[in-house]
């Protein structure tokens, strides 16, 4: 094999020890069942070009164990690879100003003329540089990570030809084991921080767990977080019985300068008390234990990803992986405190263990070995299952979150106890929380719906929707109040449904609505509509008197002075004669549009082809007149009363016939049903309606710019969209083809 190395000659003599184990070490692996076997190269004409890009420096105890898991699959291909590593050494200058600008300069200048068949990566900040560079430089490379902390499909969404090893640390497990070793326990420190991102992901998580409250609550956690060493050495001299002390990242000196893992171990494990740790390199240096992260397994499990990539193998239909972490503990800890190997969990790997009393002869041993091979086996197929499982429900879950955070509507979810389990969002938005942490685990009754509109508190004993997921009801409640978390409240639309499981209710989801511009639309409407009667009143009350009395006169002149009256005089009578009865339309108008309200459903449908044809009956002179004709197509019978359809078929085929023209073509009117919608159209061939009016034109005595010389009051049209807002529905104009305009009425039909 060739290996060209960008680092000292010292780390190539390191690495070149690291290849003579994993050759050591591969019998062991064997027979150890390793999850995924590295199937050797087929016979290439040239030698396959590795690179191999780790985030930290050499030397540190955590990228050499992922070096020694790489070696010891690569180090078995001979000459069939091309090894060049790089370090990127982000640990010891990550905060230093100007560092990435300098390393990717740096890498970009050593590889731009590189091209590599496959990248192998270890930890973030060598994915994120990838990431970055990608296009520039490896635009041709398949790419193998391992060490991602807390992987998420995102960090790679929209990447090609790319999988992995995932690293998920087992912080859960390793504190229950504690806790159930050590059952006097009542406080447990956290040494790590917030600097480093390792450090940050794993507290973040250890927070979101805590307030699950999946421990016995009278055990305490306490963070010291990016303490120097000397006063983390002073302050663990000092810790009380009845703690315990779990490592979630490295120490520094005063200066910032970060130790090395295992100086900085040792100086937590001198301390009096138990420490547990995430991580297996700090097995054998002071630790009792814990569910261990491995370097070497996840860079092994990496590079034979990457052997079946070079075998051919498309990287994308490969699986992100899941490092695998094992339970792990050191014997002579573990007897410094008192334990009992009997209290492990199962399957603990125990090190610095006295060896047993007896010995198996060499066909026990194969037996054993068999029987072993045939449970790896068995173990290897279940692992498969698991991993489809768990990826199946992990894609449900990143799907529900999606729909969730994504939603307009406010989505929160109760126990039986009235207390949040989740929440959305637009709910957070709504309420006037800042997180999640503000709602869940407390009862949402006493943080939004505590109190009435009037003041007067609103106890959950009373509250409808408290009592419908008690009783696992569904509910639906249009008008009610929510209380924001600055005191201030507003109107709610909400809905509640029950969650059960196995038959039983658990709790409820509650979706919810914001009203306040709705409720304003809705006394907008209902003061114009008190203004529109108003005016309807004075119209039909106080201006008849006066027109009757302007009819009468004219007519009085028109029976007595036709012959006294010159041409001009009898021009003037006929005007108002004219203008007088246009007055009077309109004020019928009016009164019909007022009086428009939604009527009692008729006992059964209303034939609508009958109810057109009288209306065209009605209007024959008008038609005629106007040469035009009116088809009517099959329309679907409505259960909404006659009366109502009567006036929208007046309105809009008077209309269509005023304003089609003498050369419009003919007005066709139809329909059609969906379900208890029904909707009718009235197309006519005319000039058209100028889009900007389209909206216009539904106003009352709004006639629009193409009727301005035609008769016509226009109030037609405003009656029309009051009935079809009556009926929950509503009315708008499109285009004809080839000309013209057509009206769309829609109505829902009355349960």
């Amino acid at each position: 094999m060739l290996w060209r190395l960008s680092a000292t000659s010292r780390l190539a003599f390191s690495l070149k020890r690291k290849i003579v184990a994993g050759f050591f070490l591969l019998p062991i692996g064997i027979i150890l069942g390793s999850f995924a076997p590295a199937v050797p190269l087929a016979q290439e004409s040239a030698p396959r070009d590795v690179l191999i890009l780790h985030s930290y420096h050499p030397g540190l105890i955590w990228t050499d164990n992922i070096m020694s898991g790489i070696m010891e699959v690569f180090g078995q291909e001979g000459d069939q690879l091309h090894l060049h590593v790089e370090y990127l050494d982000t640990q010891r200058y990550e905060n230093t100003e100007n560092y990435e600008e300098i390393l990717g300069s740096l890498i970009h200048y050593k590889l731009k003329d590189r091209q590599f068949d496959l990248l192998l990566l270890s930890d973030n900040n060598a994915l994120e540089f990838v990431q970055r560079h990608r296009t520039e430089l490896f635009s041709h490379s398949s790419v193998v990570f391992c060490g991602i902390n807390n992987f998420r499909p995102s960090m790679i969404e929209g990447s090609e030809n790319i999988t992995g090893v995932a690293e998920y640390p087992s912080i859960f497990e390793t504190i229950e084991t504690a806790l159930d070793l050590h059952p006097e326990t009542d406080r447990v420190i956290v040494i790590g921080g917030q600097k480093t991102l390792t450090s940050l992901e794993n507290r973040n998580m250890l927070v979101s767990l805590l307030i699950e409250e999946p421990f016995d609550p009278s055990v305490r956690f306490i963070f010291w977080d990016d303490l120097p060493s000397d006063e983390l050495t002073s302050r663990l001299k000092d810790l009380p019985d009845n703690s315990l002390v779990l490592i979630n990242g490295s120490v520094s000196r005063r200066s910032g300068e970060a130790l090395p893992y295992l100086e900085g171990i040792r100086i937590i494990s001198e301390c009096s008390r138990p420490v547990y740790s995430l991580w297996d390199f700090s097995l054998g240096n002071g630790i009792v234990g814990g569910k261990l992260i491995s370097g070497r397994q996840q860079g092994r499990i990496a590079a034979q990803m990457a052997m079946r990539i070079l075998d051919g193998e498309d990287p994308d239909n490969i699986p992100v992986a899941v490092g695998p972490n094992r339970y792990m503990f050191d014997y002579d800890q573990m007897k410094r405190f008192g334990l009992s190997i009997r209290g492990l969990p199962k399957d603990s790997i125990v090190i610095n263990r006295p060896p047993p009393f007896y010995a198996l002869s060499r066909g026990q041993l194969l037996a054993a070995l068999a029987v072993l091979s045939g449970l790896s086996a068995l173990l290897f197929a279940n692992v498969l299952v698991r991993r489809r499982t768990q990826k199946k429900l992990e894609e449900q879950k990143e799907r529900v979150d999606l729909l969730l955070d994504s939603a307009a509507e406010a989505i929160y979810g109760v126990d039986l106890q009235g207390k949040c389990t989740f929440c959305n969002p637009a709910a957070l938005r709504m309420l006037g929380f800042r997180s999640e942490q503000d709602l869940l685990g407390k009862k949402v009754h006493e943080l939004v719906h505590h109190t009435r509109p009037n003041g007067m508190p609103y106890p959950s004993e009373e509250c409808r929707v408290c009592k419908a997921f008690r009783r696992g009801e569904n509910l639906h409640v249009e008008n009610e109040h929510f209380w924001r978390a600055d005191g201030s409240s507003f109107p709610a639309e909400y809905w509640s449904y029950p969650i059960r499981k196995d038959g039983q209710t658990i709790g409820a989801v509650v979706t919810f609505l914001d009203i306040s511009e709705r409720k304003e639309a809705e006394n907008k409407s209902k003061e114009a509509l008190q203004e529109l009667n108003a005016f309807v009143y004075t119209v039909s009350h106080d201006l008849r008197s006066p027109l009757s009395a302007i009819i009468g006169f004219a007519d009085f002149l028109r029976q007595n002075y036709t012959q006294v009256l010159d041409e001009n005089g009898n021009t003037a009578l006929e005007e108002i004669e004219a203008q007088s009865e246009r007055m009077d339309a309109m004020m019928e108008d009016l009164l019909s549009l007022s009086s428009v309200g939604k009527l009692p459903a008729p006992p059964s449908e209303v034939d609508v082809n009958e109810v057109v044809g009288k209306v065209v009956r009605d209007l024959h002179h008008q038609i005629a007149e106007a040469g035009l004709a009116v088809r009517i197509g099959p329309l679907p019978s409505a259960k909404i009363p006659e009366t109502l359809l009567s006036q929208i078929f007046s309105n809009l085929i008077g209309n269509a016939v005023r304003y089609a023209g003498e050369e419009g073509g003919p007005i066709e009117v139809d329909g059609e049903r969906s379900d208890s919608t029904v909707r009718f159209f009235v197309r006519d061939h005319g000039p058209g309606i100028p889009p900007g009016e389209r909206l216009k034109v539904f106003d009352v005595f709004f006639r629009g710019s193409t009727g301005k010389r035609i008769s016509g009051t226009g109030i037609g049209l405003a009656t029309v969209q009051k009935i079809a807002r009556l009926y929950g529905g509503r009315v708008w104009i499109e285009d004809t083809p080839a000309g013209g305009a057509t009206f769309a009425v829609e109505l829902v039909e009355s349960a």
